[in-house]
């Protein structure tokens, strides 16, 4: 851990903003993607996975290693009209399929806030500043559905980067005892007055359908979680 790191993640603690979330069970886990855009993951036994990656941004890599380490299938998504525009830039795998859908719990048509700055692609369905008042809309669809128009059964990976609807986008999944051995999940509390509480609720949530966090990245965002059942 940088220095930086270690002064963040200490004064946050100190001062009260984040809860203090500590790995549950040592295991060996591998950083793909970049620091501030990439998850642990659990490696033992990952061959040729199917991941599903919620939120592309303008940083594939975290897809690109599993890819290339894994020979791993991902399906992308993100319905921020920034993101489509820098995929058609870039030379992605054979792969890598992207579709231009958000996930959320309700399948159908939402309201989207785009960033203020023009540069940034942090999009959401939750108002916050730094975005605009005017929303634009952006199909979204609920995981389940999106397993059942691919003819999935189960998912290897779920990565989930969703700038703050992950309050209820989880629990839908969850209730939908879907197969999911490992969640890759960025959590947003500090968008919300609440955010603590709700994101001990959704914590426990997790835990409760079998699952164990096994990593917690410096700044205390990047959370992965992997059913028991396969440690």
């Amino acid at each position: 851990m940088s220095l930086n790191s270690k002064i963040y993640k200490y004064s946050k603690l100190l001062r009260g903003k984040v809860l203090n979330m500590k790995p549950e069970m040592k295991v060996e886990t591998t950083w793909y993607g970049g620091e501030h855009t990439g998850f642990a993951v659990y490696t033992k036994k990952l061959n040729n996975p199917i991941v599903y990656s919620f939120g592309v941004g303008t940083d594939i890599s975290f897809d690109n290693e599993l890819i290339k380490n894994h020979n791993a299938k991902v399906f992308a998504f993100d319905p921020t009209p920034g993101s489509i525009k820098w995929l058609e830039t870039q030379n992605v795998s054979e792969n890598f399929v992207f579709s231009p859908v958000g996930i959320s719990d309700k399948d159908g048509v939402e309201q989207f806030f785009l960033p203020e700055d023009g540069n940034c692609v942090s999009a959401s369905t939750v108002v916050r500043n730094g975005l605009k008042r005017t929303p634009i809309d952006v199909p979204m669809k609920r995981l389940a559905t999106l397993l059942q128009e691919n003819n999935h059964t189960s998912i290897d990976i779920l990565k989930i980067d969703i700038e703050g609807s992950e309050f209820s986008v989880v629990p839908d999944i969850l209730k939908s005892n879907l197969n999911i051995d490992q969640l890759c999940l960025e959590v947003h509390d500090r968008f919300f007055d609440n955010g603590k509480q709700m994101l001990k609720e959704m914590l426990d949530l997790i835990k409760a359908n079998g699952y164990v966090l096994i990593a917690v990245s410096d700044y205390f965002q990047e959370l992965t979680f992997v059913k028991k059942n396969i440690l």
